[in-house]
């Protein structure tokens, strides 16, 4: 048997994945009762990794590659604040809708199989799903 191989470059946006992959899973979550949480939960956890992915897509363009690897393994917080000084743009991380990203960080770090994640709160691992997935794709409708 002969095995064929193929090889090449391909430039990928780690943001854009990880948006794709949290809309699906939240799809998923809504359609099936069995397994939703399991869905909602991974929903939620990618949407972190999507606007971490979306924080380092932009952070090397906004503040210079030599800035940028002073932060480049900071917290998704730092880079935030970072990104939006540089920019000159006002944060406000304790109310809506940026409020959510907290929120939605802290459920990241409980979901890395703390005993307080349970099927309990599956309307809330949805919730942050739905609105992260919501804000992101209004204010980024380039990546979504």
């Amino acid at each position: 048997m002969h095995m064929h191989l193929l090889s090449g470059k391909r430039t990928t946006n780690a943001a854009a994945n990880s948006y794709l992959a949290a809309s699906n899973l939240l799809n998923l979550a809504r359609e099936q009762d069995e397994g939703s949480f399991y869905w909602a939960m991974a929903s939620v956890v990618f949407s972190a990794f999507t606007y971490e992915a979306f924080l380092n897509v932009i952070g090397e363009e906004v503040l210079g590659r030599e800035r940028w690897v002073t932060i480049d393994r900071a917290g998704w917080m730092r880079k935030h604040s970072t990104i939006f000084a540089a920019l000159s743009l006002q944060s406000n991380l304790s109310c809506p809708p940026e409020s959510t990203l907290i929120e939605l960080f802290d459920f990241r770090n409980l979901a890395k199989f703390h005993p307080h994640c349970s099927p309990n709160c599956i309307p809330e691992c949805a919730a942050v799903a739905s609105c992260v997935n919501q804000q992101f794709q209004t204010r980024y409708p380039v990546i979504a």
